[in-house]
This record gives structure tokens, C-alpha cells and sequence, in this order.
């Protein structure tokens, strides 16, 4: 067959039928060609795909962009292409013959969906929570099945097309962008997300965006409300990059949705800034509604109203360090929505600029030139994570006021977290829930009341007692202002992550959101501190992906293995502990400041001040696991010995009772119990293999089945659980309608351990409390932090 038939032939497979052959636009004249790889070395070419991280990924890319245009229709597009509209309509078909009246229709039904393989589980587990009964027991059966057949070659075969949907996108044409649009129809996850990723780049070409915005435009615009933050972030940056006139007004209409979390609204607006003038943004900003979740969004759009459009652009040197553990040292360039622009090498011959996911970066960090003096001033903590020194500070009760990062400030108490007189004298440690602290230099007991006023001269403290007391700022180590009653969870949850950590030379600390940055400034809006610019050559490291709350925190683990509880403080020393206690399974922090200890070694939960006496105590339980302080101030205990969940008084009368009696099964043993805000009570059954809400009048509003060895579940803000399974080890997110949208196992000896506890914190990553010792695990499942235990049982941060 004649070559030019065969290329046709391809390509009218990939393409929309009836559509004539696009045209090839040329690659950048300025670009470096690389070598051509030969036809018969592809599976070589694409391997690095299989096992390499994000650089070595950009390096199959740069050998792509010098392929042949034969051989990418013919060997490499077909490999992207997607189906997934005829296998969900196949899928459900046949799911609705599961309850058929025919009892053979229904076993052919079940077989058919057997034998498509596990490629069809995220269609089948998008579906649960039939009606049916009948079609329900199937469809779990068919769900257990494929679960348990091999996926290797699924997952190689993604990796591969989540690669090529990135190298697309440095190869600009008309070719790539069809088979873009086509990738968007994956089942995969990870592949859609590239592609969108990838269309970003192909559509900020005008006539490409014209023959193509539209289609694209209504397959993504609705995952732009998804919980899926990466996602929700490529879509809206893929907006930004289409000149089109529906693409920008979809995203003024994202900016001025009060409803939104403040993080996309300020992506939106800052992928629309090349498209609006000064008066233009000037215009937006008086326009929205000055509502509290508004005020970054608003100073933004007042901001970019006055700043240059283009920045200056530097080449100081960086060493960018990403979260697959890959390094390089490179130049920033500057950033174009979610993604971050880097100065190309020779590494990756014909990319001109790398383009890296700002999620896929854990750290830049610059480099010194000459050592810097620690910033002067009262270093003044917020709940956020920012740490400024603030000069000439005064406190009336209310607000803090002064001046910091060369600007006046004005900070309400219910922002602070703490105060360090100096910094070298003493750290931010513990705190109460009841009161503010005053740590005295020498003295061992923190004073605790309210802290009334505090300027150069001293600090005046109004005492439990009532009485004043003042102090100069010469005895006062540090000030710790009331922790927050409740998790510790942050603002909105779509804001998870979404903030950078810039660490100052002198000590500082900022934390906000992502305005700008390339090589001589990073511009940031923060809630506390405004919009404002900071020269990068005062910035030491940054950290794109922070939760927006303090890492200064605290952490409480109780150690099974060593008979003992220890707090560590936010850069993991250990700075209090309570040992020789009898086998502690759990251990709270209460409102009080105290801790609630569960000793299953003597039948006892007791609750310990920070001396280490015991200030209650409730005996009347066997073999207790998990107890928790609640808000009306009773304490929520499993008592599995007893096969029961109760609610006790503070005189240790018992208020509410749940256990195998309401449940009507003999296998109901509870291992950990939480009070919900609607007032219901989850819990994990460890003997039932299941998770139920139960409501006040003992009624099993909800329940999740199947769920073996679990030993805990945690309700999130997002309405979805989390659940841990101890063997085989496993943690899982699943929504309320059972869908699991997020997993973790145990992939190798050394990873996930027995686990016994998970918590989601605020910034996204996953606390397990496990055999060995307690690790914070990242989305992808990566270790990002550990915390020393012989054998944890639990642990939870505030």
C-alpha cells in the first residue's frame, strides 16, 4: 500500500469521521531537532513511561516531537484514543439486565460484565447504589470479581497514553489536538488530566481554538465543580488559554461566584488578566461583592489593576525538587495557570520551555549569596502558617498593628497564633483550647487567662482568677493565643493545598496564594497581609502546595509498643510525654487542654493534665479502643469487651448505648466511634466488617459493607469517608454513594504497616498511625514525613 493511503487510512481511524486530513503546522523553527528514534525502538522509546517521574517523562517527550508524522499517526496517536461513551452505554445495558425477570438474561448479564475485565471497574463502581436488591448483590459480585483479577497490563498501557497526552502537548498541530480531544473520552483518570493538560498548549493557537473550543469546551466545563482540585485546576488553565469569547466569560462568571473557593477564583482570574486591561480589572474588582471569602479575590483584581502586565523577567538559578523525587537545576520563567514555566536543557532537545504541573512540585529553593540577618521585630505566628516580624507592635485586646514586610499591618486576634518577644529565646509550643498562655522564661507551668494588651514595653494578661498581671517582654518566652476548638480543618475544602509556603533568609514565613512568579519576584495575595511582591533573591525555599494552615502544629501520638503518648511539635521533636501508661490504643487532646487516654491494658479511660495526674477517670468498660471529649462535654467510648458504643456524663453516667442489641447481629465489635456535626455516630465495625452512621435514636441511617479488619473512618468535610483496613492493609476514600475515589495499599514489604488510624489533614496528605511508627502519606501515595513510634495506634494533629 502507498505510504500517503496507509497514513490516511490511521488517521481516519483516530480522527471525526468525515473530516478532512488536518493540516501539520511546522515545529518552531528556533527548536533543536532531535534525533528521529527508529520505527522498530518505540517500545524502547515509550518505556521510561513505565517507570521514570516527571523529567524523565519530558525527555520521551523531546524524542517525540522529532517523530516522523507517519509513524506518530500510526504508531503512537492509536495508543491515546478513548472509549469510554460506547463502554457506558454497553456497561449499563447490561447492569440494568442484572435485574431482569429471566434468571438466564440475568447470569448472561453477569458473565458479559465479568469478561470485559477489570478496565470497566470505575464504570461499575460509578453505578453502585442500585435501587434493586437483586442488580445490587450482582453488581458487588462482579465488583469483588474483576477486583481480584490482575490490572498490570491496564495500568502499563495508561502509563503510556498519560505520556504521550503530555508529549502532545510540545507538538503543536492539528493532528495532536484531534487526538487530545479524542483522550478526553478515557477511562482513566490520569490520562483525561494530561490531556486537558496538553490542550492548554494546543488551543491558545487562534485557529485551533476556533475549530476546536467548542467541542472541548463542553466536554470539561462540567468537571470544573468536580472535587478533583488537579483536575479543576487544568481545566480552568485550558480555559484561560482559549481566546475565545465563551471561555472568558465562563471564567469572569467563575471569578465573581462567591460560592467558589477563593483558589479557583483566583486562578480564574489571573489565566484572564492577559485578556483585560488595567481599567478592565479595575472594572471587575469594583463588580464583585465585597462578601468575606471576596477580599483576596478583590485586592487581586486591584493589584494586577495597577502591576505591569509582563514582569521583568530573571535567570536566577533554582533547584526545583519534584514530589516524585526527580531534581534539576534550572531557571523560573514564570507561570501560566496551574503550571510552572522552566528553562529548558540539553536534556530535552526541541522543548523550548518546560512546562511542569505546579502539583507536581514539592520545592524550589534558591541560592544564597551571602548570609542574611534574622528579620528585627516581634515574630508574630499566624494561624494560616505565616510567621512575619512585625516592628513597633502593639495588641489593644482585638488587633494586632505595626508594620512587617515593609507595610503597615493590622492582624485580628482570632488570625494569631502566637508571639515570640525573640526568637532565639524561645519557640511556640502546646497551647490551650480554653485559654491563651503566657510562657515566662524559667518558669516550667505556662500562665493562662486572656492577654488584654502587649506592646515593646510588656504584656498585660488577665488570669483565670480574674486578676491582672503584667509582664515585660525580658520574662515572656513565648505567647500561645487559644487553639481552635474543633479538627483543625482550615477554611474551604477546595482550597485544600492550594496555597505556597514562601520561607524568607531572615526567618520569615508567608503563606498565601500564587499571584506571579518567574526569575526576580513572587507576588502573593494572603488574607492577613494583602497582595504584595517580594524580590526572589530574599527568598530562600518555597513550597507550592501547603494547606494554608500553621506547620507549626502540634502532633499527638500514642505509642501501643512503648506504653507511652507523645506530643511533637511542627518540625517533629518530641516536647511532651506521658509513659508507663497500660496499653494506650488512643489519645486525645480535649477542649480543656488535657489528655483523654484509652488503656485497654486496665480497663480504664482516664483523662491527664500536662503533670501527669489524672483528673477523671470511667472504668466500667472491657478492653476499651477508642475514647473522644465531646463538644457538650461527655465522652463518646468503644467498648468492644462489652460489644457496645456508649456516651458517658462527667459523672460517669452512662447517656447513650449502641451495641449488638440494636444491631441485631452477634459479629459487632466497634473499634473507634466520632460524633458527627448532624449529631449521628460513626462506626467502625471491626468483627461486622462494616461502617454505620447511626443517628441519635439508634436507627443505621448509613452503612458500608465488605470492609475487612476496619478499625477506623473518619467522615470528611467533603461528605465522603475515610476508612482503614488493617489486613491486608488498605485505606480507602469512598463517597456516600460507595464510589471509591481514592486508595491506598500496601505495594511492597516497607510500605503501609498494620495500619490502625488515618486522618485526612487539611493540606490533602493522609496520617497513618501504623506497625513501626506513624507516616504522612501524599495523594499518590508517597511518604512525605514520619514520626518515630514503636508501635503507633493513633495520631492526630492540631
Amino acid at each position: 500500500m502507498h505510504k500517503s493511503c496507509f497514513l490516511t487510512l490511521s488517521l481516519l481511524a483516530l480522527l471525526v469521521s468525515g473530516q478532512d486530513r488536518p493540516a501539520r503546522q511546522d515545529l518552531p523553527a528556533t527548536a533543536q531537532q532531535p534525533k528521529k528514534p527508529k520505527l522498530q525502538d518505540l517500545d524502547k522509546v515509550l518505556a521510561p513511561y513505565l517507570t521514570d517521574g516527571m523529567l524523565g517523562r519530558l525527555q520521551v517527550a523531546a524524542k517525540l516531537m522529532g517523530m516522523s508524522e507517519d509513524d506518530l499517526a500510526n504508531r503512537v496517536l492509536p495508543r491515546l484514543t478513548g472509549e469510554r461513551n460506547r463502554l457506558i452505554l454497553e456497561v449499563r445495558s447490561l447492569i440494568e439486565n442484572l435485574g431482569d425477570v429471566r434468571y438466564l438474561v440475568r447470569e448472561r448479564s453477569e458473565t458479559a460484565l465479568i469478561n470485559r475485565g477489570p478496565e470497566i471497574l470505575p464504570i461499575l463502581k460509578s453505578m453502585l447504589g442500585q435501587d434493586d436488591l437483586e442488580v445490587g448483590i450482582r453488581l458487588d459480585r462482579v465488583i469483588k470479581k474483576l477486583g481480584q483479577m490482575d490490572t498490570g497490563d491496564i495500568q502499563r498501557k495508561a502509563l503510556i497514553a498519560r505520556g504521550i497526552a503530555e508529549a502532545l502537548g510540545y507538538r503543536p498541530g492539528e493532528i495532536e489536538t484531534h487526538a487530545l480531544v479524542s483522550a478526553l473520552e478515557s477511562l482513566d483518570g490520569r490520562i483525561r488530566l494530561a490531556a486537558i493538560r496538553s490542550l492548554a498548549m494546543q488551543l491558545s493557537n487562534q485557529a485551533r481554538a476556533t475549530k476546536f473550543g467548542e467541542r472541548v469546551f463542553e466536554r470539561i466545563v462540567g468537571d470544573v465543580k468536580r472535587q478533583d482540585l488537579s483536575l479543576r485546576n487544568a481545566i480552568v488553565t485550558t480555559l484561560g488559554a482559549m481566546p475565545t469569547d465563551r471561555a472568558r466569560d465562563f471564567l469572569s462568571g467563575l471569578v465573581a461566584n462567591v460560592k467558589r473557593p477563593v483558589s479557583i477564583r483566583l486562578l480564574a482570574l489571573r489565566v484572564l488578566r492577559p485578556r483585560l486591561n488595567a481599567k478592565q480589572l479595575g472594572e471587575l474588582a469594583a463588580s464583585l461583592k465585597d462578601a468575606p471569602h471576596s477580599q483576596s479575590v478583590i485586592a487581586a483584581a486591584r493589584f494586577f489593576a495597577v502591576a505591569p502586565q509582563a514582569m521583568p523577567m530573571g535567570s536566577s538559578e533554582i533547584l526545583l525538587s519534584l514530589k516524585d523525587d526527580s531534581k534539576m537545576r534550572t531557571s523560573i520563567l514564570g507561570t501560566t495557570g496551574s503550571d510552572m514555566l522552566f528553562q529548558t536543557s540539553a536534556e530535552f532537545p526541541g522543548i523550548e520551555t518546560l512546562r511542569i504541573p505546579r502539583a507536581a512540585i514539592d520545592r524550589i529553593e534558591t541560592p544564597a549569596t551571602e548570609p542574611a540577618a534574622p528579620a528585627k521585630g516581634i515574630h508574630v505566628l499566624l494561624k494560616s502558617g505565616t510567621r512575619i516580624a512585625v516592628q513597633n507592635a502593639s495588641f489593644d485586646g482585638k488587633v494586632m498593628s505595626g508594620k512587617a514586610l515593609g507595610r503597615d499591618v493590622r492582624l485580628p486576634r482570632q488570625l494569631l497564633s502566637g508571639l515570640l518577644p525573640d526568637p532565639t529565646r524561645g519557640r511556640a509550643l502546646g497551647g490551650s483550647r480554653q485559654h491563651d498562655q503566657v510562657r515566662v522564661v524559667g518558669e516550667r507551668k505556662p500562665i493562662e487567662g486572656r492577654i488584654t494588651s502587649f506592646d515593646a514595653k510588656g504584656i498585660v494578661l488577665r488570669g483565670k482568677d480574674d486578676k491582672e498581671r503584667k509582664l515585660t517582654t525580658a520574662q515572656v518566652e513565648a505567647v500561645l493565643f487559644r487553639l481552635k476548638t474543633g479538627s483543625g480543618t482550615v477554611g474551604d475544602p477546595g482550597d485544600v493545598n492550594q496555597y505556597v509556603q514562601i520561607d524568607l533568609r531572615g526567618g520569615e514565613r508567608i503563606v498565601g496564594y500564587l499571584l506571579e512568579l518567574n526569575g526576580n519576584a513572587i507576588s502573593l495575595a494572603s488574607k492577613a497581609l494583602g497582595c504584595f511582591a517580594l524580590p526572589l533573591h530574599d527568598v530562600a525555599s518555597m513550597r507550592l502546595s501547603n494547606s494554608g494552615r500553621a506547620l507549626t502544629g502540634f502532633t499527638l501520638v500514642t505509642d501501643y509498643g512503648d506504653s507511652r503518648v507523645v506530643e511533637y511539635d511542627g518540625e517533629g521533636r518530641e516536647v511532651w510525654k506521658l509513659e508507663d501508661l497500660f496499653d494506650p490504643l488512643d489519645a486525645e487532646l480535649t477542649p480543656a487542654g488535657t489528655i483523654l487516654v484509652t488503656e485497654q491494658g486496665d480497663n480504664a479511660v482516664r483523662e491527664y493534665d500536662r503533670e501527669g495526674n489524672v483528673v477523671w477517670e470511667f472504668t466500667d468498660v472491657t478492653r476499651p479502643i477508642d475514647a473522644d471529649r465531646l463538644a457538650n462535654g461527655n465522652t463518646l467510648i468503644t467498648d468492644p469487651g462489652n460489644f457496645r458504643v456508649i456516651e458517658v456524663d462527667a459523672k460517669g453516667k452512662i447517656v447513650w448505648d449502641f451495641g449488638r442489641k440494636n444491631v441485631q447481629k452477634p459479629e459487632f465489635k466497634p473499634y473507634d466511634a466520632d460524633r458527627l456535626p448532624n449529631g449521628n455516630t460513626l462506626i467502625s465495625d471491626y468483627l461486622g466488617e462494616q461502617v454505620l452512621e447511626v443517628s441519635p435514636a439508634m436507627k443505621v441511617v448509613w452503612r458500608f459493607g465488605g470492609a475487612k479488619f476496619v478499625c477506623d473512618a473518619d467522615r470528611l468535610p467533603n461528605g465522603n469517608t475515610l476508612i482503614t483496613m488493617r489486613q491486608p492493609a488498605r485505606l480507602i476514600e469512598i463517597t456516600p454513594a460507595h464510589v471509591i475515589v481514592w486508595e491506598k495499599r500496601k505495594l511492597h514489604e516497607k510500605d503501609l504497616q498494620l495500619p490502625w488510624d488515618a486522618d485526612r489533614l487539611p493540606d490533602g496528605t493522609t496520617m497513618v498511625a501504623e506497625n513501626y511508627g506513624v507516616r504522612v502519606y501524599n495523594k499518590e501515595g508517597k511518604v512525605v514525613r514520619t514520626f518515630k513510634s514503636e508501635w503507633a495506634s493513633e495520631a492526630n494533629s492540631y
